[in-house]
């Protein structure tokens, strides 16, 4: 804004002294007397350019926008070559929002008068506001050469160099503002905060300290301080304080997003949303609180049914390895994803050149089994952002469908999984290999393992590859693991197992629950490392039995830090494959042994796991060429396993749409279990028991069910066979209605390819018949070794005529199931309790520790 008494037309002898006078009152802050003298010089010289200027400044000072900008225009027709009067017209248009007018007076000030300060500085401030980060830059760095004093312009400087990104170039602004004004809590606040997006947290928290000693209710250093701690992985202290700053500015959209996201990170989606709502209650243009809420709905769903999924549907009627990936496309809890889905259309509304947001519109497709929209997503993603780490890596990881229409499909996409990694390991060349961690298992090939071949070459290039990206992560952030003393010196060997499963899910009652509470406390301590954060009456078991118990939503260098603390002499990850984190620290190198385990049955392809801890009885003869890890076969079934006791209830038939007074023949697994290759199995058992009915389940939160059953009913349509006739597909069930449809079924089905454990265990705790075909790889044989175990070979189909003859011939035969029935009610106790795997185990783990010193 022109000061006042800068006359640039000279005055009469007599008017001069009205001007000075005039000039006196506004410099003082008299604003009243002053308009009142320059109207009065107009009155008698109505052609005076600047007391038309200057009263135009003043009805902008009064905030009387109509009446300055009138006065300004008259002043510039007067002398349009006023570049003080561009820059005060440009005020008047920026107080306004009238950004384009606005700069472009600004910038008609600047190129009359180049070194005009307060020009530079607002059309910088005027660009940046039209998101022209570039420009503004360049206006402000110019603001700041004409006045390198000036704590506004290296400010917004700062500002605008953090929102190009420039966290580093923001610092060195900010540093030169706080040096000029070393008691103002403002410049240590935004410092703290430029601090923080470089990732120099601690001495961004010992900045906004300083902030907050000179302020303590600074509400920039509480913020700054609040998103700093969150990146630190203090979620607690991070969501208090940014409580506290949406308390001190209820209207501040930024300060709800910020406590939202904190919440959201702490792994409180449910509590995120209130506030990432008010955020944009109070301004919807917020995009990133708009992709925000879309993944609390997501989260808070998964987190509000949990507990009922797997204790009830998902946990009775999946296998140990049938939960998938939280952060891509694993994890088949049900969230609110029509909201989550609204959230991101909204988000795109308002920026559809968002990179980030349509990599999370692919995850959500990936999640409702809309593959093939996923893949555009992702593509368009690294169109606008080539890159994007996380969807470049989708992109590939996403080529394995997990409902193929075909087999022919089905090995496309295979095939185009195989000729994208090599791809992808050249794309993370040398720059983009130090960020290469975060793309880490953001999504990963889970349904690779649905297709029953050998994956041992595929995901060991994957293993590699995510080994390799993880590595300059390590070597920044991780000591070596320590060995520690001796076994052999008495003191007792550390076990830890990480798993984001240690709750009433398959891999904690299939798998960990039995080791936990049977490893000999005389020789062994059991540190349980819970990655998720989820707790239920199952989670007090484990903490109880363990020595040690860490849990929590933390970062992923707060968990290395906690498990190398911990010094484990082995590191078991029961279910490598199925989680981000998971993934990520299996990649890395934390205790001298590292082992992996069947909570998701394939190799990990991970060169940084020892071995793989299987079985005796879940293994073919030549299981070694199926690893990239040392295969262990412990004794049995591998696994120590305790049954579930449920109080059944009969379901309602007719309700769920199934026929009464025929056999009902179940097949209980997830629809991406059922392989294209095996459907003419059930199209063969139709055609032998027509009377019969095979029973699928249906997840009610994505689309799979509907994908097989529309396959399904075209290869029924193509063998001349009446699909309604004979197929139902059905909701899941609670656990307890699950269990007693299996005590009204006719067989069991076991899901050939990719067998059920914790399925068909349940069948057995119900005495019902059970029909596996046993497969080439482990996880195609636990039916299988469940039935050999009880001494029911009868009951394992060698080749898909055998299968469906065997079904039908036990359908048939109703002496033959009531005898079946009373041997699985009277042998499976067989299958409970088997400490000899414990024994197994032991004998492993110390051998183990001798080899690797």
């Amino acid at each position: 804004m022109a000061k006042p008494g800068a006359a640039s037309t000279p005055p009469s002898t007599g008017l001069a002294a009205r001007w000075l006078a005039a000039t006196a009152h506004h410099q003082a802050g008299r604003l009243a007397e002053a308009e009142a003298a320059y109207r009065h010089i107009l009155g008698d010289h109505p052609q005076h350019f600047d007391a038309r200027h200057h009263l135009g400044v003043v009805a902008l000072q009064q905030g009387r926008l109509d009446e300055s900008q009138s006065n300004l225009v008259a002043a510039l027709a007067l002398n349009p070559r006023s570049a003080a009067a561009h820059n005060n017209l440009g005020n008047v248009h920026l107080r306004r929002q009238r950004l384009d007018e606005a700069s472009a007076s600004f910038q008609r000030a600047v190129e009359l008068q180049p070194g005009l300060f307060d020009a530079r500085l607002n059309l910088g401030l005027a660009l940046r506001g039209l998101k022209r980060l570039d420009e503004a830059a360049a206006q402000l760095r110019r603001a700041v050469a004409i006045d390198r004093r000036s704590v506004q312009a290296l400010a917004n400087h700062g500002a605008v160099l953090l929102d190009l990104g420039d966290a580093a170039g923001a610092v060195q602004a900010f540093e030169a503002a706080a040096r000029l004004e070393p008691a103002a809590a403002t410049a240590h606040a935004n410092l703290g905060a430029a601090l923080c997006a470089a990732g120099d947290l601690p001495r961004a928290l010992g900045v906004l300290d300083r902030a907050l000693k000179l302020d303590s209710q600074s509400v920039p250093a509480l913020g700054a301080r609040g998103t700093a701690l969150a990146r630190l992985g203090r979620y607690a202290e991070a969501c208090a304080t940014l409580a506290r700053v949406a308390g001190m500015t209820p209207d501040s959209a930024a300060a709800h997003s910020n406590l939202g996201l904190a919440l959201r990170d702490a792994g409180q989606p449910g509590e995120a949303i209130a506030p990432l709502r008010r955020a944009l209650a109070l301004d919807p243009s917020l995009g990133a609180a708009q992709v925000a809420l879309g993944q609390a709905l997501r989260e808070a769903g998964r987190e509000a049914d949990a507990d009922a999924h797997e204790r009830q549907s998902r946990s009775s009627t999946m296998s140990s390895a049938d939960t998938l990936n939280r952060d891509g496309m694993l994890k088949i809890e049900q969230g609110d994803r029509a909201g989550a889905e609204a959230a991101y259309e909204r988000a795109l509304a308002l920026d559809a050149r968002c990179a980030e947001t349509h990599y999370l519109i692919g995850n959500l497709r990936m999640l409702q089994g809309r593959s093939v929209e996923a893949l555009k997503h992702y593509e368009k993603a690294l169109a606008l952002d080539a890159g994007h780490a996380q969807a470049r890596w989708a992109l590939t990881m996403a080529q394995i469908q997990p409902v193929s229409a075909s087999a022919a499909e089905a090995m496309r996409s295979r095939s185009s999984f195989s000729r994208m990694l090599p791809e992808l390991d050249r794309w993370f060349d040398a720059r983009r290999s130090l960020e290469g961690y975060r793309a880490v298992g953001s999504t990963q090939p889970f349904y690779l393992a649905y297709q029953a071949q050998n994956n041992r070459e595929l995901l060991a290039r994957y293993g590699a590859l995510c080994a390799r990206l993880m590595a300059p992560w390590q070597a920044q952030n991780v000591a070596a693991p320590s060995r520690g003393e001796s076994s052999a010196s008495g003191r007792r060997i550390r076990v830890g197992i990480a798993s984001a499963h240690l709750h009433d899910h398959s891999v904690w009652n299939a798998v960990v629950k039995g080791w936990v509470r049977h490893l000999d406390r005389q020789r062994f301590d059991v540190i349980l490392f819970s990655l998720s954060g989820r707790s239920d009456a199952e989670t007090a078991q484990a903490r109880a039995l363990a020595q040690r118990f860490e849990s929590g939503v933390r970062t992923l260098a707060h968990w290395v830090r906690t498990i190398t603390e911990s010094a484990p002499d082995i590191l078991i990850y029961p279910e490598i494959g199925m989680d981000a984190l998971t993934t990520k620290l299996a990649s890395l190198r934390l205790a001298p042994v590292q082992a992996a385990s069947w909570g998701h049955p394939q190799t990990t392809g991970l060169p940084t796991i020892d071995h793989y801890l299987s079985a005796d009885d879940l293994e073919p003869a030549d299981a070694e060429s199926h690893y990239t890890e040392n295969l262990v076969r412990l004794a049995g079934l591998g696994v120590c396993y305790e049954p579930i006791r449920v109080e059944s209830v009969s379901p309602d038939l007719r309700a769920l749409g199934l026929p009464t007074g025929v056999p009902l023949l179940l097949c209980p697994g997830q629809p991406f279990k059922y392989a294209p290759e095996y459907d003419a199995l059930w199209i063969d058992i139709s055609k032998r028991l027509p009377a019969s009915c095979l029973v699928f389940f249906r997840p009610a939160d994505n689309e799979l069910g509907g994908a097989l059953e529309h396959r399904l009913r075209n290869g029924y349509a193509a063998a001349g066979v009446d699909f309604d006739q004979h197929v139902r597909f059905i909701p899941f069930l609670d656990r307890a209605r699950f269990y007693g449809l299996m005590k009204l079924a006719h067989v069991f089905l076991d899901s050939p390819g990719f067998s059920g454990f914790n399925t068909a265990m349940q069948a057995i705790e119900c005495g019902l018949p059970i029909v596996a075909l046993e497969g080439e790889f482990m996880r195609g044989r636990f039916g299988s070794a469940l039935l050999r175990r009880l001494g029911l070979e009868s009951c394992i189909a060698t080749s898909a005529g055998g299968f469906g003859e065997l079904v039908a011939a036990l359908v048939r035969d109703d002496a033959w199931r009531s005898s079946l029935r009373q041997q699985v009610e009277t042998r499976r106790q067989a299958l409970w309790g088997h400490t000899a795997a414990i024994e197994a185990l032991e004998r492993f783990i110390e051998h183990a520790l001798l080899e690797s010193h």
